[in-house]
């Protein structure tokens, strides 16, 4: 199991993320990469060696929910003081 943060350190030195990270119409929904790998798993955990049509996948349900950041918490990850204005 792997745990994805906003903030972390990479070799010792803090990650910076651009503000638009944030941006769901940049970047998209959910953190890119864990999106990316769960898609991967259960592929290969449910069906392994095959290849899956998208024509056999149905969207049974979805949940969504808002990434919350303190104004700090933001400013840690960011380097901001602010929100941009395209996150408000």
């Amino acid at each position: 199991m792997s745990v994805h943060h906003f903030f972390k350190y990479v070799s010792g030195k803090p990650l910076v993320r651009p503000a638009w990270f944030f941006d769901i119409n940049e970047e998209g929904e959910g953190i890119v990469d864990v999106t990316t790998h769960l898609v991967d798993l259960i592929q290969w955990e449910a069906f392994p060696n095959q290849i899956i049509d998208r024509s056999d996948i149905e969207m049974v349900s979805a949940k969504r929910w808002p990434t919350e950041l303190a104004p700090a918490e933001f400013q840690k990850v960011t380097g901001y003081s602010y929100y941009p204005p395209y996150l408000k």
